[in-house]
């Protein structure tokens, strides 16, 4: 889910390795949790957060969150690839939310 991706900058990722890799496993364990205690998440962010939304509504947005975070056969929150961010830059050029093409070749972190 791009709604899920993490940015870090190459000062931080080289200044910082284990606090990246660490950050990144975190997230990875917060939505592991999150995905397999979905009526408790959902109780979480009604008590904490936002009493006002609507409870079904909130279960049947983390279901289906649920499948872009935790693609079938991945692991949760998984590595984006060169290749899917060439489609998605591919598609937001074509749709004018880009108007030049970014360079995407050191635009993954590989830990």
């Amino acid at each position: 889910a791009y709604s899920q991706v993490l940015f870090a900058t190459e000062e931080t990722v080289s200044k910082f390795p284990e606090i990246t890799s660490d950050m990144l496993e975190a997230c990875r364990q917060g939505w592991t949790y999150a995905l397999t205690h979905q009526e408790e998440t959902v109780d979480l962010i009604l008590e904490k957060w936002n009493p006002d939304l609507d409870r079904a509504y909130q279960l049947q947005s983390l279901a289906k969150i649920s499948k872009l975070v935790l693609p079938e056969g991945s692991t949760v929150m998984p590595l984006m690839t060169q290749d899917s961010w060439q489609k998605s830059q591919d598609l937001f050029l074509k749709h004018k939310l880009l108007e030049t093409p970014t360079d995407l070749s050191d635009f993954i972190y590989a830990p």
